[in-house]
């Protein structure tokens, strides 16, 4: 080996601590680069994010939505995504908005991956530097992170604060807290987060110092404190973080250029729509649709084969399991269950997945030094010849096994990620509505998933529904289900006084895929074409027309 080779190598070894983040952040940079390649965004709200980023540019906070006033936030409109739109104002001010945004989304990502690998190397995790290049080849996670919005950098915010709850860093805490109520309405979480630590810390504490295996009922009193032991007058750390946890996001929801409309909000966008959900009431986003569990342990098959060989070593050394494996292995089955319910979750659970997987089989590894644990293999390898000539087979046949589940899921994320909508698409009609209808006239669009691109194209008008169709449900019904059977070409009213009086409208915007809704309105007669291209059509109620 040439002198300048061992330099090299030498420089490498020395400088790896901060070398290895450039990698990762590189590494992730490229593969995420690759994925945003296409001109189309897999996700419409994409297009909603762009848009809200360049009026804030030019007007400030937004604190109304007029665009969408006969729905909810008409009235209780609160931007969950605030400083997530600041943030993106640069890049869709120096690059063109779309492009910005999947640099922004590129960016972001990489982030994410590298505070990953943050998080393991700074709890000492053993092969902390593999697990974040195992989670970018994950195809539900990596497909969530590439789309254009703001899960990435929401789960920034949580695994920081994560991190930071096992620390007891509590002014680092609230004033995070703080922070992910303006940036993120997923922001109850990090509290969950700290409830979960609070209590795994707690009952481990009590666990782990007054437990007798052999005895039952000193097990079930050791979990209360004896009536004459004295109280420390110290307040409990574990209780201390949940409660400066609670305290930040409490200052966060009242702080805030919202409050207090932001509460009814939040009721509606964390409760209604994220927990109890009107799935089998309405139609909604695919995303909110469970995931099914043998469809998630195969997606993810990664994550599963990490979780088996961690719950392996919890079976043959659950005493070297540290409180923060067990409360990571609690926060991964929260976000299962989550998951399981609603499949937008999976952001959540494949990064935790693999944040307990790795912290669990380096607290089963604790006491092996890396030499003893290669002593050991090669003892346990070494015994026969034909022995070793297996594991070596087993071992090519795991090697080609991992690069084709890595390969399959990349290629299947390439395809999710260029079947979506053009940059384009919906541009030449929301232009003809721009400049051919009065400001702030109301246009009847045929599905609620065009808004985000009629909004970012044509802010000029306004519109039914968008971003969910429940809160076009939750403000009047009856005008949702008069939408809904319009769109679908089964009202069998008079259509003309639906659009025009129930749904205040004046214009009609409907893309060729709506047959049903084409038919209906051409058959009324009182509806004039006035615009058709290879995607949409629009027509204009015209009161002086006869009805056929």
């Amino acid at each position: 080996m040439s002198r300048a080779r061992v330099a090299v190598i030498a420089w490498i070894r020395q400088e790896w601590f901060w070398l290895s983040y450039v990698v990762i952040f590189l590494t992730s940079f490229a593969v995420l680069l690759v994925l945003q390649s296409a001109p189309v965004f897999a996700d419409p709200d994409s297009f909603y994010h762009v848009k809200m980023a360049l009026l804030m540019r030019d007007q400030g906070i937004i604190r109304e939505f007029p665009w969408l006033s006969l729905t909810t936030l008409g009235s209780d409109y609160t931007n969950q995504h605030l400083i997530y739109h600041a943030l993106l104002i640069p890049f869709v001010t120096f690059f063109p908005p779309l492009i910005g945004m999947k640099i922004a989304t590129v960016v972001f990502g990489s982030t994410l991956f590298t505070v990953i690998y943050w998080f393991l190397r700074s709890f000492g995790v053993r092969w902390a530097f593999a697990y974040p290049l195992i989670l970018l080849f994950i195809r539900p996670f990596t497909f969530r992170i590439a789309l254009a919005k703001a899960p990435s950098t929401s789960l920034i915010f949580l695994i920081i604060g994560v991190a930071w709850i096992f620390r007891y860093q509590l002014r680092r805490l609230f004033v995070l807290a703080f922070t992910y109520v303006w940036y993120y309405g997923g922001f109850p979480l990090l509290g969950v987060m700290a409830a979960i630590w609070s209590t795994v810390s707690f009952l481990a504490n009590r666990f782990g110092k007054r437990m007798h295996a052999h005895r039952f009922v000193d097990n079930l009193r050791a979990l209360v404190r004896p009536r004459g032991e004295v109280r420390s007058r110290r307040f409990s750390p574990n209780w201390a973080v949940l409660l400066v946890t609670s305290a930040g996001l409490a200052a966060g929801l009242i702080v805030n250029p919202y409050f207090p409309t932001n509460l009814a909000f939040y009721q509606q966008q964390l409760f209604n729509i994220g927990i109890v959900n009107f799935q089998n009431v309405i139609g909604v986003g695919a995303e909110w649709y469970p995931y099914d569990f043998g469809e998630l342990a195969a997606n993810g098959a990664f994550a599963s084969i990490l979780i088996l060989f961690a719950v392996l070593g919890i079976v043959f050394r659950a005493r070297a399991q540290s409180k923060r494996s067990w409360a990571l292995l609690v926060m991964m089955l929260f976000f299962m269950a989550l998951t399981l319910k609603s499949r937008r979750y999976v952001e959540y659970y494949i990064p935790f997945a693999v944040l307990f997987s790795a912290m669990s089989i380096s607290d089963s590894l604790a006491g092996i030094s890396r030499h003893r644990f290669m002593v050991l293999a090669r003892g346990f390898f070494g015994q026969t010849r034909w022995l070793r000539y297996a594991l070596v087979g087993l071992g090519i046949y795991f090697a080609i096994g991992v690069g084709f589940i890595a390969g399959r899921d990349f290629a299947g994320e390439m395809r999710d990620l260029r079947s979506g909508y053009r940059l384009d698409e919906l541009q030449a009609s929301s232009t003809w509505l721009t400049e051919n209808t009065p400001a702030g006239s109301r246009v009847v669009h045929s599905d609620w998933d065009e808004f985000p691109l009629l909004f970012y194209h044509n802010s000029h008008n306004t519109y039914i529904a968008g971003l969910d169709p429940t809160f076009l449900y939750q403000a009047n019904e009856n005008i949702y289900w008069t939408w809904v059977d319009i769109t679908l070409g089964k009202y069998s009213g008079d259509v003309y006084r639906a659009v025009t009086e129930t749904l205040g409208a004046s214009y009609v915007f409907l893309t060729l895929d709506h047959g049903g809704m084409q038919s209906l309105i051409t058959r009324d007669g009182r509806f004039v074409e006035v615009y058709r291209d290879d995607e949409a059509v629009i027509y204009r109620a015209d009161p002086s027309a006869e009805p056929a």
